[in-house]
């Protein structure tokens, strides 16, 4: 069976040899500002017993007496410009430093270059994605839309193609293939190459008469290119609103200390400015309540607060000893939901705080929001009463007072420039005159030293002048991507994780397990694509359409892998379990992705010139 835990254990293992690798002596382990899910996957209490005694961040200031250093970096040129410097404050020590997931000959000639090649010990460790839950692989590269997009370095898709080889060479051939985009199709053409090349890997051998794969029978690569719109647009679930307010890193977040519970506060020190809270999905609160839109959050936890009052009060009614017993062993449990839910009550009011900001309420006004669809201060509500304009596709050809309002105002140079880019892309880019105008706003408030990022923008895309016409009014109506009175507290449909709105790549999903990418329109096709599928079954077991369509006879579970290239959004991901959900058991969606993103962290990775 295909488990995400297994993934887990893989890693921790690969990790826990890597340390083991390093010595007996007392060490200082450095890890790439990428890598913060590692300490997730393997406990400080685990990390102990290989010695070490000390944790920091590539990039912060390294201040420690130990004398043995440990870095796992990411192979990339910022990841390799903070080592280099690292390492040269601190020659005199024992340095060792594992790349991930592999070493390249880049990092070899830059650290050459760099003078510091042979002061190290440089090996791999070898650990492709990281499971961040029981649905859900991160490869934890917050750059891999840049860095192929913009900066033309496709080595993120090889190492892809090379996890699927991993799968493959484990749980036998997947049956389909398929994908929407540049990137996707890249990925496809790279297995092929390695499925025909494997005698080179030692570990990873894929045989001419390997068996096909009975439960993970479809992987679903999307380029992120192909679906720009929805990473743009406000995540209206827990989770997602979780991302667009506070700072996530992995499964953890960064809480302010002045939002949490009095008595969690009184036990921290005093100087302590954050708290990280660890969103684990065994816990029963977040469990219930991380995929339901924001509206739904406050009855669930009203509800969970009832059922554990009735909890406490069964000590009143233990009369036998077998009773008290009982209630001391659910006690400890109870106690620990009963602090989840006071920590989930702060976030909650604390991102109804922040939905209440004039900045957030236009920012909704103008992506798309419906009547209806508002959820917090009465201020809010009376700004997204206003029906429509970019995600119906109104207005999107002209000059919008809104934004220029916005950007008038000073707002968040990023909040400002995720609704200029949802235009562009929703309208199929924009009028030269509307786009130099934007342009010339953003400069002159905000400072030449954008001038870059304006630039990078237009290289991914996501900023561009009109073409001959846009095509995504044609895709919203043959994918139904707007659905008009959707019920965010019914999830009817995918589309209540963005109020009305049902994420592209979620429905290009659907419509690739049901059609095998053939006959796209020129709509979609254009918008979209290009697509492909790649049937691996033998010839006589394979049929002449439908690509892995629920076969509600059958009585195994088949699992669908949807690979994100470019980053996901956690409520893409909730919307991928709405659909799991309704299989009625007999297919299971689980996602891949380079890193979970949001509107802003996606525009971030294309700020300015890149760090090297």
């Amino acid at each position: 069976m295909l488990d995400l835990p297994t993934f887990q254990d893989l890693a921790t293992s690969k990790l826990e040899s890597c340390l083991q690798s390093t010595g007996s002596m007392a060490k200082c382990l450095v890890l790439d500002a990428q890598l913060g899910v590692l300490p997730l996957i393997c406990k400080f209490s685990t990390l102990k017993k290989y010695k070490v005694e000390q944790k920091c961040f590539l990039g912060e200031s390294l201040k420690t007496q130990l004398s043995v250093l440990v870095y796992f970096v990411k192979p990339a040129p910022m990841s390799l410009n903070f080592f280099h410097r690292n390492v040269k404050v601190h020659q005199h020590k024992r340095i060792s430093v594992f790349f991930v997931p592999r070493k390249t000959l880049f990092c070899e000639e830059y650290l050459k270059n760099a003078g510091v090649y042979g002061n190290l010990y440089i090996s791999e460790c070898d650990v492709d994605f990281f499971p961040l839950n029981r649905e859900v692989l991160s490869l934890e590269s917050r750059h891999a839309f840049r860095e192929c997009v913009v900066e033309g370095d496709s080595t993120v898709l090889y190492n892809v193609a090379r996890f699927i080889m991993k799968l493959q060479s484990t749980y036998g051939l997947i049956s389909h293939i398929c994908g929407a985009g540049l990137q996707a199709k890249q990925v496809a053409d790279v297995l092929s190459c390695l499925q025909k090349e494997s005698y080179v890997f030692s570990d990873i051998i894929i045989k001419e008469d390997e068996k096909i794969s009975e439960e993970l029978d479809t992987i679903v690569l999307l380029d992120r290119c192909a679906d720009l719109v929805t990473p743009l647009c406000t995540q209206l679930t827990y989770e997602g609103l979780l991302s667009e307010v506070f700072q996530v890193e992995g499964e953890k977040i960064l809480l302010p200390v002045d939002i949490l519970p009095t008595d969690l506060v009184a036990r921290l020190p005093a100087n302590q400015l954050h708290y990280e809270f660890l969103l684990d999905f065994n816990d029963p609160v977040y469990n219930e309540i991380r995929d339901s839109s924001f509206p739904e959050v406050g009855p669930r936890i009203r509800s969970r607060a009832k059922a554990m009052e009735a909890a406490y009060q069964k000590r009143h009614t233990a009369n036998t000893v077998d009773e008290v017993r009982e209630f001391v062993k659910q006690l400890k449990e109870v106690q620990e939901e009963h602090r989840s839910l006071s920590i989930h009550t702060s976030i909650a009011e604390k991102i109804i705080c922040s939905t209440a900001d004039p900045c957030f309420s236009e920012a909704l006004r103008i992506e798309k929001r419906k009547k209806g669809v508002c959820f917090c201060s009465p201020d809010l509500q009376l700004h997204c009463a206003v029906f429509t304009v970019f995600i119906d596709a109104e207005g999107t050809d002209k000059f919008n007072e809104s934004l220029e309002t916005l950007i008038c105002r000073c707002e968040p140079f990023l909040k400002v420039l995720r609704l200029i880019c949802l235009q562009s892309v929703i309208n199929g880019g924009l009028r030269q005159k509307i786009l130099e105008q934007y342009m010339s706003e953003l400069v002159q408030t905000y400072g030449s030293q954008h001038l870059q990022t304006l630039y990078n923008l237009q290289k991914a895309g996501l900023l561009s002048l009109k073409a001959e016409r846009s095509y995504y009014s044609s895709v919203k109506k043959r994918l139904k991507l707007v659905v008009p009175g959707s019920n965010e507290k019914s999830r009817e449909d995918i589309s209540y994780v963005y109020g009305g709105y049902a994420p592209l790549s979620v429905r290009l999903v659907e419509w690739l397990q049901h059609t095998g990418a053939k006959s796209p329109d020129a709509a979609l096709a254009s918008f979209a694509g290009p697509f492909f599928h790649v049937d691996q079954r033998p010839k006589g077991a394979r049929q002449q359409s439908g690509v892995a369509q629920p076969d509600f006879a059958a009585t195994a579970p088949k699992t669908t892998l949807v690979f994100y290239l470019g980053g996901c959004t956690s409520a893409e991901i909730s919307a991928l379990r709405l659909l799991s959900s309704r299989a009625r058991g007999l297919r299971r969606y689980l996602v891949a992705t380079t890193s979970i993103i949001t509107g802003d962290a996606l525009l971030s990775t294309l700020e300015g010139p890149f760090p090297c």
